[in-house]
């Protein structure tokens, strides 16, 4: 599978789904995304104190990130509790000729 390229300015939508043991899909007792800029700047969110992250639905959630630098982007979803998730992806932004 090959990496899609995004760039500069473009607002990505990062999304995960949460799912039981029982491939039930469920709410962990925390979501937590972390950004890493390009830069190495990473920034944590959690889910019920940044308003960034929005639940969609049971164990769905989702963070609309607008890319403001060109290179590679790493963001994680995780969850706690009962229901659980580690979910690593690269985002690969371009330079501009402008």
């Amino acid at each position: 599978m090959s990496l899609k390229t995004y760039d500069v300015g473009d607002a990505i939508r990062l999304s995960v789904i949460f799912q039981n043991l029982v491939k039930v899909e469920a709410d962990p007792t925390t979501v937590t995304l972390k950004v890493m800029t390009p830069q190495e700047v990473e920034t944590t969110y959690v889910y019920g104190v940044d308003p960034d992250i929005t639940r969609d639905a049971d164990g769905r959630y989702h963070f609309d990130l607008l890319i403001d630098e060109a290179g590679d982007w790493f963001y994680s979803w995780a969850g706690t509790g009962t229901v659980v998730v580690a979910e690593e992806r690269k985002i690969r932004v371009r330079e501009s000729v402008f």
